[in-house]
């Protein structure tokens, strides 16, 4: 099809993972759910809590660290909230940016990492946990349709699902 179009032009824009994550120590936490990046509505953490809500009456110590800068102080707030209203306060981590000696222990820590994004294009994370060897379970956004095989690397959940989030994570 692009032959067709003329003389295309090929550029590979590679997303490079540290070698550092293939050397991640598996040190899981039963339970533990890492969701890494910015504190804002379009990442869509709320989503996560209402899934963990679900999980906690099936898994009593799923847990969820939260990983990466706060953008939004109202986002957070309306976060922090839910978690209140909903018994999770032992059960939800903020723990705002991290070192990257920090997120290779979280990587190392985690049983999964969680994404509910709202919008993505091809997200780094998929990638970091992939190379530290854990699955991730990811709602239907931009390319992650190609980055996790579903059911074999992690599992890919349709946006605003919150039970097959749920059920998957």
């Amino acid at each position: 099809e692009y032959e067709a179009g003329g003389d295309p032009r090929w550029s590979e824009i590679p997303i490079p993972v540290s070698e550092e994550y293939f050397a991640v120590p598996d040190r899981a936490v039963p339970g533990r759910m890492f969701c890494a990046g910015t504190i804002l509505e379009l990442k869509n953490g709320l989503a996560l809590l209402q899934a963990l809500k679900q999980v906690r009456e099936r898994v009593p110590q799923a847990h969820v660290h939260f990983d990466g800068r706060v953008e939004d102080q109202a986002y957070l707030a309306r976060l922090k909230h839910y978690v209140a209203e909903n018994g999770l306060d032992e059960a939800v981590t903020f723990r705002g940016l991290i070192s990257f000696e920090q997120t290779l222990d979280a990587y190392a820590e985690c049983s999964v990492l969680a994404l509910t994004s709202r919008q993505e294009s091809s997200p780094r994370v998929i990638l970091e946990a992939s190379a530290a060897g854990k699955p991730s379970v990811s709602v239907q956004v931009g390319s992650v349709g190609d980055m996790i095989e579903d059911g074999v690397s992690g599992f890919i959940v349709p946006q605003d699902d919150i039970s097959a989030l749920a059920d998957r994570l």
